[in-house]
Parts: C-alpha cells; sequence; structure tokens
C-alpha cells in the first residue's frame, strides 16, 4: 500500500495562546499524523517549544535564530480531525499544519534532516535526505518568518526535486510585521538512495528554515502457502 496523503489542514495567529487546527479528514487508526510548526520571534534565538498531546517531537531546524520549524507525530488512535497545539510562550506569530497519511509504516519516522535558518532570500534551502528504502514518501516543509510586509498567501512556486506543493499559508501580527508561514511539498520516492539537495523560490524575501523526512511504507504481511499434500496413489485397490 503506497503512502498518500488522507487529509491537511493550517492556520496561524500570534501571542502565547494555543492553536487549534482541524484536518479536511478523520485520522484512521494506523495513519502517521505530522504537525509542523513555525514560530517567528523578534527575540533572537528565543523560541518556545511547541507541543501537542500524545506527540513526540520528530525533529527542529538547527542552529534557528529568527524563524524556527518543529515536527511533532505520532500514530493514530481514536484522533480525529482537531488538533490543539500548545506551549507558545511569547510568540509574535505563529503558522501550523496538520498532515495526515494512510499507508504509512507502523512507527513515526526517524530518518529526518534539518537545515538552520538562512538569511534573508527568496531562494529558500531543502537539504538533501538518503532515503532507506523504495517507495517512501519524500516529504519537505520550508518555513520561514520576519517582519516584513508578508501579503497575500501563495507565496511558494518552483518546488525542486519532482516535489508538489500541498500547503502553503502564513500568518501576519498585523501591519506587515512578525509573519510567520511554511509550504509544505511530497514526492513519492520509486528507489532507495541519495535525494539531492534542492530548493524552493519564496516572494517573500527573508529568513528560511527546512526539515525533510523519509516516511516509510507499510509492510504488508504475506501469509505463508499451506503445505503441499502428497497426490493419492492407488495400489492393488487401497489408497496410499
Amino acid at each position: 500500500m503506497a503512502v498518500a496523503i488522507r487529509g491537511s489542514g493550517s492556520g496561524g495567529s500570534t501571542g502565547t495562546g494555543n492553536l487549534v487546527l482541524t484536518s479536511s479528514a478523520s485520522a484512521v487508526d494506523g495513519d502517521l499524523i505530522l504537525i509542523f510548526v513555525n514560530i517567528n520571534n523578534s527575540g533572537s534565538g528565543s523560541h518556545p517549544t511547541p507541543a501537542c498531546t500524545g506527540f513526540s517531537s520528530l525533529g527542529t531546524s538547527t542552529a534557528s535564530v529568527w524563524s524556527r520549524e518543529t515536527c511533532l507525530g505520532r500514530i493514530a488512535s481514536g484522533n480525529g480531525s482537531s488538533y490543539t497545539i500548545s506551549g507558545f510562550t511569547g510568540a509574535d506569530s505563529k503558522y501550523a499544519s496538520v498532515v495526515i497519511l494512510s499507508g504509512a509504516a507502523a512507527s513515526v519516522p526517524t530518518n529526518i534532516v534539518t537545515t538552520p535558518d538562512a538569511s534573508s532570500n527568496t531562494t529558500h534551502s531543502i537539504p538533501a535526505i538518503t532515503n532507506a528504502a523504495a517507495n517512501s514518501l519524500d516529504v519537505v516543509c520550508v518555513g520561514y518568518g520576519g517582519n516584513n510586509d508578508y501579503g497575500a498567501p501563495g507565496a511558494f512556486a518552483s518546488w525542486g526535486s519532482s516535489l508538489t506543493e500541498l500547503i502553503d499559508g502564513g500568518a501576519d501580527s498585523g501591519g506587515g510585521f512578525y509573519y510567520s508561514g511554511h509550504g509544505i511539498a511530497t514526492a513519492l520516492r520509486a528507489s532507495s538512495g541519495s535525494q539531492a539537495a534542492t530548493s524552493v523560490t519564496s516572494d517573500a524575501a527573508d529568513v528560511s528554515s527546512a526539515i525533510r523526512i523519509e516516511v516509510l511504507e507499510a509492510v504488508v504481511a504475506t501469509k505463508p502457502l499451506p503445505p503441499r499434500r502428497r497426490p493419492y496413489r492407488f495400489f492393488g485397490g487401497h489408497v496410499r
């Protein structure tokens, strides 16, 4: 069974309050649920730690100064379609997305690479990753933030490496300052091996960071063949 997107949802706000996300479809038990959170703070290196009940942190962009991206994950068990993210102590602006995947392995991903936030630019870097298995889903999230005018949603274009955009959005604190946002894109990889570093173009020229994840395909159990029976042989009217 190939890894597929069952549902997704996004939202953003400012301040310390919780952020509630609603997916376009409810999770089915055994699905993989990923939550991506981008936080932009005016204080250098000062970032809260987002959390969601039942989720573990899979990765956070390294050495981030202004804009930091975090990925939370869990295997679905009665989760529905609504997710409350907490832990926003002093966030100037925050944006988050939930992605629900069917057909994924029965444990959360461990093959994850990140990049620190880069200097202001409209070309945002995506790190290389080496996929361990064929038929994995390559999931990329590029987060960005700053204190320029964010403008209208739809910041990303020209994803590299055959990535197809799933989410593109952001949140503005008002007045065009302290915005945050991210783009998420995916691609099924038919074979294992290295996926080269690539990039995406943004119309927002500000700092960015990225997370790239290999989501393994579920292993489908197969039934063993029944033992082969020997044919009956007839000898002098008797069956042997």
